[in-house]
C-alpha cells in the first residue's frame, strides 16, 4: 500500500512533473495539497453533473504525470477541498463527488507543454554533450534522460527515504562523471539549460517535502520545529567544518542554519566527534590512504601532519564555533538488553555490513549502531510522528545507512519518523518553509554533488594504485615517484581527465604517462619559479639602483643648496662689515663742503679696496665652503642609504 505521494521515475513525464511542482510553488501555493490539486483537477470529467471516478483519477495521475498510486486519503482531501472551495468545481451527493463546474485546464496544460519543451531541451543538450565527449557516440534521448535521472538518484535528489523505484541501467561512475561535467559546464556558462536543471532540482526538493506532508510526518509548509534535536553524522561534520569542498561546506552550514532558524537544535555525539578525530589522524599519518578519504581542502592546501593534528586538537572548539554541540553517548554495551532488542542491534549490524560492503570498517558500523541506539534512547519511548515534535533524529549523508535503517524498521515503525534521516530530506523540508527568501540551497546541493561526481571514484583509485605498485615492484618507477603519484593532486587530476573516471581505462602505460606529465609539470613549474625569482631579484636590483640614484641626487641637491646659502651669507657678511666700517667714518666728519665730499670719495675707494681684497681671498673661502658642502652631502647620502638598506633588507 502506498502511504505517501511518490513519483515513478520510469514515467517519461516524471521530470516534467517535478519541474511543474517548482513552478506551482512559485505561484505561492500555501499547502502541499495546493501543489497536487492542479494535477487532480486537470483529470476531472469535463461535463457538468458527471460522477468523479477516483480509480480513473489515480490511474490518470500515474500514467500522465508519474504519481505512483496516489494515496486515497490524499485524493479525498483534495476532492473535499475542491467541493468546499469558492471556485465550486465539485459537489458532494451521497458521499460521491460530481462535477459542478468543469475545470478549465487550458492554462495548466499550456504550462505543462512549456515545461515539457524546456526539459526536452535539457535532454537534447545532454545527448549532444555525451555524443561529443563520452566514449559511446550513439546515445538516444531516452538513454540521456535515464542518465540524468541516475545522476540525480545517486546524488540523493530524486527519491525519498531510501525508496528505489527506478528500474534503469546500473549507472557507472563513468556515466555519472559525464552528466556531472555537463551540469558544471552549463553552470559555468550560466546558460538557460542550467536554469532548467535547477527547476527540476527545486521540484525534487518540493516532492520530498510533499512525501513527508502526505504521510503526516510534517504538519504544514510553515510549521516550526519544537525543540527537535538533529544529530549530525560523521561525514556531515567533516563537510560542515570545511575539510572537504567549499560546496559541501556551504550545503552543510545551510542545513545547520535552517534547523536553527526553524526552532531546532544541532548536536552530535562524542563517538562521532572521535570518529572525525580518527579520520584526521589517519590522514595525517597514512599518506597512501589520503586520495580515498575525501578531504579535498587538505589535499589542495597541502596540509602536513603538524597542521592536521593541530586541527584535531581543537575539534570541539571548531564544532562549537559553527553551532554544533556535543553530547556524550553511552557505550553500546551499557545499553540494556531490551533497548538492544528494540533496535534489533544484531540485525542492524548485519544489514549495515550487507549494504556498506565487505570493505566497511567494523568500528564505523559499530558507531552507526551506537548512533541509532543513542537516538532511540534520547526519544525515551516517545513516539515521534512528526518532524516538528520529534525529540531526536540522526541526520546522515550515507544513503546506504539510511536505507538499511528504513528497511529494517519499516514494519515496526507504524508511520513514526525514522531514527535516521537523509540530510537532503530534512534540508528539503526546512528549505520549503523559507523558499520565498530565494534560497539557493537546491542549487548548492546540485553543484556539491556534481563536483563530487567529478572526483576519482574508489574503483578508479584502486586500479591506479594497483598499477603504481606493480610498476614500483618492476623498478619502472621509484618509491618516491610512487608516493607522489598516490598522494599529489596533479596526478589525480590527470588520471581523471585521461580515464574520464572509467577504471577499465587504467593501464601501466597510462600511469607512466601520468608520471612523465607530472615530472614535466614540476620542471616547468621549477623553471617558472626560477624565472620568477630571477626577475624579482632583477627588479629588486633595479629598484635599489634607482633608489641609490635618487638618494645621490637628493643629497647633491641638498648640499648644493647649502653651498649657495653659505656663499650668500659670506658676501652679505663681508658687505655688512664694510658698511659698518664706512658709515661711522662718514658720520664723524659730516660737514657739507668740498673737503667732506673728498673724504667720502676717499672712503669709498678704500671700501672698494677692502672688497677687492676679500675677493682675492675667495679661493680659500670657497674651498672651505666646498668642504662643508661635501661633508653635508656625505651625511645625507649615508642616511638615505641606511633607509634603502632597511627597506630592501
Amino acid at each position: 500500500m502506498c502511504h505517501g505521494v511518490k513519483l515513478n521515475m520510469n514515467n517519461s513525464s516524471a521530470l516534467v512533473t517535478v519541474a511543474m511542482l517548482s513552478a506551482l510553488l512559485n505561484q505561492r501555493q500555501t499547502e502541499y495539497l495546493d501543489l497536487i490539486s492542479p494535477f487532480v483537477l486537470s483529470l476531472l470529467p469535463k461535463i457538468k453533473g458527471q460522477k468523479v471516478n477516483k480509480e480513473v483519477i489515480i490511474s490518470g495521475l500515474k500514467d500522465k504525470f508519474g504519481f505512483e498510486e496516489l494515496p486515497i486519503h490524499v485524493l479525498n482531501k483534495i476532492l473535499n477541498r475542491s467541493a468546499k472551495a469558492s471556485a465550486g468545481y465539485l459537489k458532494i451527493q451521497n458521499h460521491e463527488f460530481f462535477v459542478e463546474k468543469p475545470y478549465d485546464s487550458d492554462r495548466f496544460e499550456a504550462n505543462q507543454k512549456a515545461i515539457s519543451n524546456a526539459q526536452n531541451e535539457v535532454i537534447q543538450k545532454l545527448q549532444q554533450y555525451l555524443q561529443e565527449n563520452a566514449k559511446f557516440k550513439e546515445v538516444t534521448k531516452e538513454k540521456a534522460r535515464e542518465l540524468l535521472i541516475a545522476f540525480l538518484e545517486k546524488s540523493g535528489l530524486a527519491f525519498v527515504n531510501g525508496m528505489r523505484e527506478l528500474k534503469l541501467l546500473t549507472p557507472k561512475d563513468y556515466d555519472l562523471f559525464h552528466v556531472a561535467r555537463f551540469v558544471l559546464q552549463e553552470y559555468e556558462a550560466k546558460s538557460d539549460v542550467f536554469s532548467k536543471i535547477e527547476e527540476v532540482v527545486r521540484g525534487f526538493f518540493i516532492y520530498k517535502s510533499i512525501y513527508y506532508f502526505s504521510t503526516a510526518q510534517k504538519v504544514t509548509l510553515n510549521s516550526k520545529l519544537k525543540g527537535t534535536t538533529f544529530y549530525l553524522d560523521t561525514r556531515l561534520l567533516i563537510e560542515a567544518l570545511g575539510y572537504n569542498t567549499q560546496e559541501g561546506k556551504k550545503a552543510a552550514n545551510e542545513l545547520i542554519k535552517l534547523v536553527h532558524s526553524s526552532g531546532g537544535n544541532v548536536r552530535t555525539f562524542s563517538h562521532l566527534k572521535d570518529e572525525v578525530a580518527g579520520i584526521l589522524t589517519k590522514y595525517a599519518r597514512d599518506y597512501y590512504s589520503r586520495p580515498s578519504m575525501r578531504l579535498e581542502y587538505f589535499d589542495v592546501n597541502e596540509y602536513d601532519e603538524v597542521n592536521i593534528m593541530r586541527l584535531r586538537g581543537k575539534l570541539e572548539e571548531s564544532l562549537s564555533r559553527i553551532g554544533i554541540a556535543i553530547d556524550t553517548a553511552k557505550s553500546l554495551s551499557s545499553f540494556g538488553a531490551q533497548t538492544l532488542q528494540d533496535i534489533k542491534a544484531n540485525e542492524l549490524t548485519a544489514k549495515l555490513q550487507e549494504t556498506q560492503g565487505a570493505l566497511a570498517q567494523t568500528t564505523r558500523i559499530d558507531n552507526d549502531v551506537l548512533s541509532v541506539a543513542s537516538i532511540f534512547n534520547a526519544r525515551n519511548g516517545y513516539d515521534c510522528y512528526s518532524i516538528e515534535n520529534c525529540k531526536a533524529v540522526l541526520v546522515t549523508s550515507n544513503r546506504s545507512f539510511t536505507q538499511a535503517v528504513n528497511l529494517l524498521y519499516k514494519e515496526s515503525s507504524r508511520g513514526a519518523v525514522s531514527l535516521v534521516i537523509d540530510d537532503l530530506d530534512i534540508t528539503a523540508l526546512l528549505w520549503l518553509r523559507s523558499w520565498d527568501k530565494k534560497s539557493n540551497v537546491p542549487t548548492d546541493i546540485l553543484l556539491e554533488n556534481a563536483y563530487a561526481a567529478c572526483q576519482p571514484s574508489a574503483d578508479l583509485m584502486e586500479a591506479f594504485t594497483r598499477s603504481v605498485e606493480r610498476l614500483k615492484k618492476e623498478d619502472q618507477i621509484t618509491d618516491e615517484e610512487a608516493l607522489l603519484l598516490r598522494t599529489q593532486m596533479a596526478p589525480r587530476n590527470d588520471l581523471i581527465n585521461l580515464t574520464q573516471n572509467d577504471a577499465s581505462q587504467v593501464t601501466d602505460s597510462m600511469v607512466i604517462k601520468i608520471k612523465n606529465n607530472y615530472a614535466s609539470a614540476l620542471s616547468a613549474q621549477q623553471k617558472r619559479t626560477i624565472d620568477s625569482i630571477t626577475q624579482e631579484l632583477a627588479d629588486e636590483k633595479n629598484k635599489k639602483f634607482s633608489a641609490i640614484e635618487k638618494a645621490e641626487k637628493t643629497a647633491g641637491v641638498a648640499s648644493e643648496k647649502l653651498l649657495i646659502g653659505l656663499k650668500v651669507a659670506y658676501w652679505v657678511l663681508a658687505i655688512a662689515l664694510v658698511i659698518i666700517g664706512v658709515i661711522p667714518i662718514i658720520l664723524s666728519t659730516v660737514s657739507l663742503n668740498w673737503v667732506f665730499a673728498l673724504k667720502v670719495v676717499s672712503v669709498l675707494f678704500g671700501a672698494l679696496g677692502i672688497i677687492d681684497n676679500i675677493r682675492s681671498r675667495n679661493g680659500w673661502v670657497y674651498r672651505q665652503l666646498t668642504k662643508i658642502k661635501v661633508r653635508r652631502f656625505e651625511r645625507l647620502y649615508q642616511k638615505e642609504l641606511e633607509t634603502i638598506n632597511q627597506y630592501f633588507g
